[in-house]
């Protein structure tokens, strides 16, 4: 294929095209190849399945905001180097690396409602996973906005067998004599605990946003359901005298 953000990249022209339109686009384009003799190119055109609106979502951000998603990735190889040689600067990593994330997430959400694409709480949900499982398996992919599918956010995996070389201080002790054998172990498992902590941290940014989301949800539910109320009301005294006026009808025309 042609180097990606050449104007003459099917691929490109492909992922560009908004989703309601991906097939046709997609069918419009190899049709095109194939006349011009392009077989090859249009097989492998005619491949690309469409994906799903929220990997859409993230390609569109990677194409038209790449610093976006560049940012994600910075911030995760800093939170992965911090996790590895200075645990106890994790927390602040780990927070720079949530941050990027949902700037990111945002911004893909913000693309489907562009598009008048209905979004979720569990659509921004899936976002944030497939940026942070991306951010580590599926990088090359995630800078070209060539993603195929949704990704999963790893855990310690993601470390790719890398042991941790940093240490968190500690308190000296009287004798280390006075140590017990499994004092040696301590600062591995400290280091494990604090990796885990990092990821449930990225994790919680997630669950704070979809409960700002809910509150918010809850919130407009109220508002309409008063207002719904305030009909009923409305509707029950027009109702009332409705019947009001029709049980005069009827007695004048008892009388007549």
């Amino acid at each position: 294929m042609t180097a990606r953000g050449s104007s003459a990249d099917p691929v490109d022209e492909l992922y560009t095209a908004p989703l309601r339109d991906f097939i046709t686009r997609r069918t419009a384009i190899a049709t095109r190849l194939r006349e011009q003799g392009k077989t090859s190119q249009a097989k492998v055109l005619a491949a690309i399945g469409k994906p799903k609106a929220t990997v859409w979502a993230i390609n569109r951000v990677a194409r038209t905001s790449p610093k976006t998603v560049q940012a994600v990735l910075t911030a995760f190889d800093r939170l992965k180097s911090t996790q590895l040689k200075q645990p106890a600067a994790v927390t602040e990593a780990a927070g720079a690396f949530r941050t990027a994330v949902e700037r990111a997430a945002h911004a893909a959400i913000d693309a489907l409602k562009q598009n008048e694409i209905a979004t979720t709480l569990d659509t921004h949900r899936r976002i944030a996973n497939t940026l942070r499982g991306a951010a580590a398996t599926a990088r090359p992919a995630l800078v070209a906005g060539n993603l195929t599918k949704e990704e999963t956010p790893g855990g310690f995996d993601v470390f790719e067998g890398v042991m941790p070389s940093g240490r968190r201080p500690v308190r000296a002790v009287a004798s280390p004599k006075s140590a017990p054998p499994a004092a040696a172990a301590r600062p591995a498992r400290d280091d494990m605990a604090l990796r885990r902590a990092a990821q449930l941290e990225a994790e919680a940014g997630t669950h704070e946003w979809d409960a700002q989301r809910a509150s918010a949800a809850v919130a407009k539910a109220r508002e309409q359901l008063r207002e719904l109320q305030q009909k009923a009301r409305t509707a029950a005294r027009a109702a009332k005298t409705s019947r009001s006026v029709a049980e005069r009808a009827r007695r004048r025309a008892s009388r007549a």
